[in-house]
């Protein structure tokens, strides 16, 4: 079906860079393959986590992600090159007769004219334990993961324009900041005392613009009473 991804020089992220990103977006949004050299490559906005224009005119959004029971009809794959492709069928697994049972079932009706839904594979969802792995993969980040980190977070919230996250967002965020600042400060390493200072402007910056919201809610409440 094509190459999938990446579709531009910013979908590939470094590793430590993309596990920060997946957790402040709460493990929504999609990866679909590393390319060999400790990267992931990520079709979602920075800021939002949603996919980005380039992705939704190429993925196939409407293909519904399967249920437990359910074998996923599409599916990625790397070519030498590591660019990922779309793949018309079902994934070996190793089972021969497993994977020519379900080619009959699943593709071959497609190929003599009927109407079959196709799948892909589900996202693994959320839970503590996913959680608590990442958070600990960071408090073991080195120099050069830690300035990756704090150069995204300020590209987020320094640059323009600015990432308005959601409180839920605002949450994660300071949570990872503190990890990663915890763990700057752990390391003492004068190197990189400047991702500490960018992370916590960002976060200054956040918070500032959080209190300028409650203020201005604040100002035009009694208006909105007298209105109604």
């Amino acid at each position: 079906l094509g190459v999938f991804c990446p579709l531009s020089d910013s979908d590939t992220k470094p590793l430590p860079v993309f596990l920060l990103k997946n957790y402040v977006h709460n493990f929504s949004i999609d990866s679909y393959a590393g390319d060999g050299n400790g990267n992931v490559y990520d079709l979602t906005e920075d800021a939002k986590g949603t996919m980005h224009l380039a992705a939704t005119k190429k993925v196939l959004s409407y293909v519904r992600s399967c249920n437990d029971t359910e074998v996923p009809t599409i599916h990625g794959g790397l070519d030498p090159s590591g660019k990922v492709h779309l793949l018309f069928g079902v994934r070996y697994r190793g089972d021969w007769k497993e994977y020519t049972s379900i080619m009959e079932e699943e593709i071959q009706p497609i190929f003599r004219g009927e109407q079959k839904e196709v799948t892909l594979a589900r996202n693994a969802m959320i839970n503590e334990q996913q959680e608590a792995r990442y958070l600990s993969a960071m408090k073991n980040f080195g120099p050069v993961e830690l300035l990756q980190c704090a150069k995204f977070i300020g590209s987020l919230f320094l640059g323009s324009p600015t990432a308005v996250p959601s409180s839920g967002m605002k949450e994660r965020l300071f949570r990872v900041a503190t990890c990663l600042r915890h763990r700057i400060a752990e390391l003492g390493d004068p190197s990189i005392n400047v991702a500490d200072q960018l992370i916590q402007r960002s976060i200054d910056q956040v918070k500032g613009s959080q209190q300028q919201q409650t203020v201005t809610g604040r100002h035009f409440a009694p208006h909105i009473a007298k209105t109604f």
